[in-house]
């Protein structure tokens, strides 16, 4: 029996794919269990796809279901389904409300899924291979498979749900062979798709905003260490640098366990170098785990706690009350001399939250000494408690609809896009507000977490200056020269325009062939980047920007010695690797003279080393791995880069910046 899987992902334009590890532990079971009996096929993207079906229809058809390729999977549904309208699709995945009601009108307004496999799939899926397996050929239709009652599955049947919720009880679940040692993803590994590792399933908390706990319900399973560390070295050997490995674990560190792992990925970069960075998400109680791991993972790894906010009131409210800010606070000053990046988030938009209190709770972020903070307006994810009614009733949660980031594309001459629904007011924040917090966070973002004035920030915090108060003057002083005045318009524009109030209202937009191809030629549409990325492209705007900073330091910010801050900005320009690459400059270091006070406060506040000599010569070099991808973007034959090219780099090589080393010339 010939089956496709498909784990899609956009793919208009280059971006950092993700290797299908969903789709493929799928698979990896079914094999162990029907072996030669069936023939699966993987596909990541849509056009791949769409040519194997025309080329050869399979008897069976599964997708996975998430926010950024809802609609997609929508297209691929409808266009198998009027090619072969009896083949039975099934779904899988956490974009799906997951009571009776919701699961009723998705398969409703999705009717081209004839089956929908709730929480995790291996079983479901096999349970369902196994009865077509027993039909003959021909017999093998959708209707039929409609009828039958799975567990862990539902169907609409004449309109009526069927099905019943059933999840693996089992805790270890090595039950899955590994589909990397088994080599059925070897072929994504070789075309360089990001790797993905679960060494750990589920969440045991509850925040009303997100779905990652669904579909384990609630549980941590394990698979074992040995498969854990084979798996990983598995890839290692593959002899590839990927700019990024992800442990896609909801909460690494909850476990003690997880210190060997962490250890295991230390030696494994040593020994192979197969990995620039690693994407992980610490345990949101913050065990002390999380400190060890931080430490053996340190220049490998944000050290991420995810605060979301600091504002009781708000975490009572989106039922982080489990979670102690007090042990939160006081791991995550013991942190800070064991990440080069410490991170967390602070979310935009929660019940209870405020004007007032989200900056505040913003500041104090920054005042803790987190040089990464994310987060943004929130997402309504379906199945999370801050979707339902009522939760939008009580809260009077206001809703409009923006463009995913990188989230469309044309397939078969049809543009297809996808949308996220955001909230945009509550009853304690208006959208005005959050108006103005969207351009004061991209600014504030990417002056410290994507780094580019972080020398200069860790300095401001040590003069005891409100950050926020900069950003804010920054963006709200009428600037001298009108190239500054012209980006932070810029920027407000974007601001303004990406939102839609219905999801109609974002489908006529885009039947105007105009707006297609204004969006399809210039994709500027995640502004945390963005707005960076389009003063890297100018180096007059670059430098008007920061003077532009500077002027609001002097006027405003009398703590703030001038010298210093001048300094540090001519700094941040000469470490900036992107912008050296931009002008042709390929070099991996370069030679910078400071003055003593300068250097002493960068000194100070731990941007540089303690010298050792006398001279105030600052080696910059850049990172080895970081120079070859940044290289491998940047000096390749092309038209010249575009804002979404920058963007996408940035966020593929977090450390573009030529370290500081302090030493003697020669």
């Amino acid at each position: 029996m010939l089956i496709y899987l498909a784990d899609l992902s956009h793919n208009c334009f280059p971006s950092s794919y993700t290797l299908p590890l969903n789709i493929a532990y799928i698979a990896s079971y079914a094999k162990s269990k029907f072996g030669n009996n069936i023939d699966i096929r993987f596909f990541k993207f849509t056009d791949e796809l769409l040519d194997a079906v025309d080329k050869k229809t399979p008897s069976l058809v599964g997708l996975s279901n998430y926010n950024w390729n809802y609609r997609l999977n929508s297209f691929v549904g409808n266009y198998i389904k009027q090619k072969c309208s009896h083949m039975p699709i099934i779904m899988g995945g956490p974009n799906i409300s997951d009571d009776r009601d919701g699961i009723a009108s998705f398969l409703t307004a999705n009717n081209y899924v004839d089956i929908y496999c709730m929480y995790e799939g291996e079983v479901a899926f096999s349970s369902i291979v196994e009865t077509l397996l027993k039909l003959p050929t021909l017999d093998r239709k959708a209707d039929s498979l409609r009828t039958i009652e799975f567990d862990g599955c539902f169907s609409l049947n004449t309109n009526k749900l069927i099905g019943r919720y059933k999840s693996n009880e089992n805790k270890n679940i090595d039950f899955i062979p590994s589909p990397y040692t088994t080599g059925i993803l070897d072929a994504f590994i070789e075309k360089g798709l990001t790797p993905l590792f679960e060494t750990a399933r589920g969440c045991p908390y509850s925040c009303t905003f997100c779905n990652w706990g669904i579909s384990a319900q609630g549980k941590i399973k394990t698979f074992s260490l040995e498969r854990v560390y084979s798996e990983m070295e598995y890839v290692a050997k593959k002899n590839k640098l990927f700019p990024l490995w992800i442990i896609a674990d909801a909460n690494f560190g909850i476990l003690e366990r997880d210190i060997g792992i962490a250890n295991h990925l230390r030696w494994l970069f040593e020994k192979y170098n197969s990995f620039n960075k690693l994407g992980i998400w610490y345990d949101k109680n913050a065990k002390d785990n999380v400190v060890k791991i931080a430490k053996v993972l340190k220049g490998l790894s944000q050290a991420n706690i995810a605060f979301q906010s600091f504002d009781p009131i708000v975490l009572d409210m989106v039922k982080r009350k489990n979670i102690s800010m007090e042990k939160l606070e006081n791991i995550s000053k013991s942190l800070r001399g064991h990440s080069e990046q410490y991170c967390t988030d602070i979310l935009l938009g929660l019940p209870g939250e405020t004007f007032k209190s989200h900056l505040g709770s913003l500041n104090k972020a920054f005042n803790l000494g987190f040089d990464t903070i994310g987060g943004g307006e929130i997402r309504l994810l379906m199945g999370s408690e801050l979707e339902n009614e009522e939760s939008r009733k009580r809260f009077d949660l206001k809703t409009k609809y923006r463009l995913i980031q990188e989230g469309f594309g044309v397939y078969r001459g049809k543009f297809v896009f996808e949308l996220e629904e955001c909230i945009r007011s509550t009853t304690w924040i208006s959208e005005e507000e959050m108006l103005k917090l969207r351009v004061l966070r991209v600014v504030f973002f990417g002056c410290l977490s994507m780094g580019e004035f972080s020398p200069l920030m860790k300095y401001l915090r040590k003069c005891g200056i409100n950050i926020i108060d900069v950003i804010s003057k920054v963006i709200e002083t009428k600037p001298e020269n009108p190239i500054v005045e012209e980006s932070i318009n810029w920027l407000r524009n974007k601001a303004n325009k990406e939102w839609f109030n219905t999801v109609t209202e974002a489908e006529e937009f885009y039947l105007k062939e105009s707006n297609r191809t204004n969006l399809l030629s210039n994709p500027v549409i995640k502004l945390n980047f963005d707005f960076f990325s389009s003063l890297f492209l100018s180096i007059e705007k670059y430098r008007a920007f920061g003077k532009h900073f500077l002027f609001v330091l002097q006027n405003y910010f009398s703590e703030c010695d001038i010298d210093i801050a001048k300094e540090m900005i001519g700094l941040c320009e000469k470490r900036n690797y992107i912008l050296r690459c931009l002008r042709k400059e390929y070099k991996s270091d370069t030679m910078i003279n400071l003055s003593g006070k300068t250097l002493k406060e960068l000194i100070g506040t731990g941007t540089i080393l303690q010298k050792s000599n006398h001279d105030n010569n600052i080696r910059l070099m850049i990172n080895k791995n970081s120079k070859i991808l940044i290289d491998g973007c940047l000096r390749q034959p092309q038209e010249k880069p575009i804002i979404q090219n920058i963007s996408m780099l940035l966020q593929k090589v977090p450390r573009y910046f030529m370290v500081p080393v302090a030493e003697k010339t020669a």
